[in-house]
């Protein structure tokens, strides 16, 4: 589930179509019901929230962080 999230959130920072970017939030937001229902680790849980707050971040602002891409790269 977290490297889904890190794809919408990579796609959604290369895409300026309004009705794009929000059909890509709500893919983001089915991951997010089906990681609620599913994850019973609380580390998991927790890691996730993480990677969800900075997703929606890049939603509204349109650029990935700094942190984003040192974990894709690094």
């Amino acid at each position: 589930m977290l490297r889904m999230l890190t794809s919408l959130e990579t796609i959604a920072s290369l895409t300026a179509d309004h009705s794009r970017r929000q059909a890509l939030l709500e893919h983001m937001e089915w991951i997010a019901e089906v990681a609620g229902r599913t994850l019973e680790s609380t580390q998991d849980r927790n890691r996730f929230e993480c990677r969800l707050a900075q997703a929606f971040e890049v939603f509204n602002t349109g650029q990935l962080s700094s942190s984003h891409e040192q974990s894709i790269t690094g």
